[in-house]
């Protein structure tokens, strides 16, 4: 009878280690389609980014583990994390413990302080696929554009004159932009305006015509500008430096997450990663139908990303090269290249 609880016992404890193995396991086949998505969709998308100095670090939480991919050597010494795999250029290290008890992570921070962990380095915090469905029915391909959309963030950040220009004009805080969406969510004035400044970007992106574009995108202005001299007037903020760079960021930064979204399905992965998913990727992936969350201002989370999104698109719809300029221009935003190329 003592060997039976003993053998139980033994085999109790086997099963718990293989499932928990199984389990790392597939975080570190999830986190290389992370990889894969990059070299397949985001580096077509936007070919600049394809260059290693642009690459970031990231910490991968879970609901008990945090694991970080390929941190810098200083973040290993402060941190001291134990390396768990390594593969096609992906190094990943366990955290001793939780970095922080936050539930949701999908950001990017730099510091410039030099004693902290991401001084002058772009740093990514991810919240794995399983963390992520805690609070919000996404699928694979919807949790791999929101991933992207941060590891983009690390590409603008990598430019140093952009990095510089951000921190020390400070837009970057979350509270100025919801300072933004407070103004869209409580004057009515100001929200049908930017309602209707998105329809005609709407409009431009899917009008043929070249001189109708321009028309429909120079009316969108002259509504803007209106706006704006309100806003000043009865706000006394800077609405415009804001908007205008807020839309950069992160308008940028949604166009390469619907990219990445939408094409997912296209992806060429390998069956073990597949596996990795479990059912959320047993069936064939189909082109997704975009969501209005993406385009549509009063669907957005932030207005300003809808815009952004929108106005990267009127861009490419024109046929203006621009991404070999933004971010290396520190102060450079896609409202001014639009309004160039209308003049």
């Amino acid at each position: 009878m003592t060997f039976s609880k003993t053998f139980l016992t033994v085999s109790v404890l086997l099963c718990a280690a293989t499932t928990h193995a199984q389990q790392e396991s597939d975080i570190f086949h999830q986190i290389q389609s992370l990889a894969i998505a990059q070299q397949e969709i985001m580096y077509k998308v936007w070919p600049q980014v394809n260059d290693p100095k642009y690459n970031i670090s990231f910490v991968y939480f879970t609901d008990t583990s945090n694991y970080v991919v390929n941190p810098p050597e200083n973040f290993i010494a402060m941190a001291n994390p134990i390396l768990k795999f390594e593969a096609d250029g992906i190094r990943i290290y366990k955290l001793p413990g939780m970095m922080d008890a936050a539930p949701f992570h999908m950001e990017v921070t730099v510091s410039d302080v030099p004693a902290d962990y991401n001084y002058n380095q772009p740093f990514g915090k991810v919240s794995g696929l399983g963390q992520t469905r805690n609070f919000a029915d996404v699928q694979v391909a919807d949790w791999t554009g929101m991933v992207l959309h941060e590891f983009f963030h690390g590409y603008q950040f990598h430019h140093t004159g952009y990095r510089e220009h951000a921190l020390a004009s400070k837009f970057i805080y979350r509270p100025i932009n919801d300072s933004l969406q407070s103004y869209y969510k409580n004057h009515d004035w100001y929200r049908t305006s930017i309602d209707e400044e998105n329809k005609l970007l709407l409009q431009a992106f899917e009008e043929p015509k070249k001189r109708k574009q321009k028309e429909l995108i120079r009316k969108m202005f002259t509504l803007r500008d209106a706006r704006r001299k309100t806003a000043v007037e009865k706000f006394n903020r800077p609405v415009d430096f804001y908007e205008k760079s807020f839309e950069t960021m992160e308008g940028t930064a949604r166009y390469v997450e619907a990219a990445v979204s939408a094409q997912y399905h296209t992806l060429t992965l390998p069956e073990n990663i597949r596996q990795a998913f479990g059912t959320l990727l047993t069936t064939k992936l189909v082109a997704p139908q975009e969501s209005p969350m993406t385009y549509v201002t009063s669907a957005s989370q932030l207005y300003t990303y809808a815009t952004g999104y929108n106005m990267t698109r009127v861009l490419d719809a024109i046929g203006i090269s621009y991404k070999d300029k933004l971010f290396k221009t520190p102060t450079l935003t896609v409202e001014e290249l639009l309004r160039e190329a209308c003049k």
